[in-house]
């Protein structure tokens, strides 16, 4: 994975594996579990489309991440 982002969002899976194939989970772990920091380069790295597209297309977000992503203008 090219991102430069903490494990916090991803303590179960060896970050190693992910690559751009998986990045709806990454999108949406990072604003579900991820720190501050993670989801700036989230946003920095992806558009505010393909950050929506993930976020809407991902089934288990939180209602605490569903109100954040909505308060950045992401849903």
């Amino acid at each position: 994975m090219q991102l430069e982002l903490s494990n916090t969002a991803f303590w179960d899976i060896d970050m190693t594996t992910l690559n751009q194939t998986n990045k709806n989970f990454i999108i949406a772990r990072v604003f579900m579990y991820g720190k501050f920091t993670d989801i700036k380069t989230i946003i920095k790295h992806y558009s505010k489309q393909e950050i929506s597209e993930a976020l809407k297309q991902y089934r288990g977000l939180d209602q605490y991440t569903i109100s954040f992503a909505k308060a950045l203008g992401y849903l």
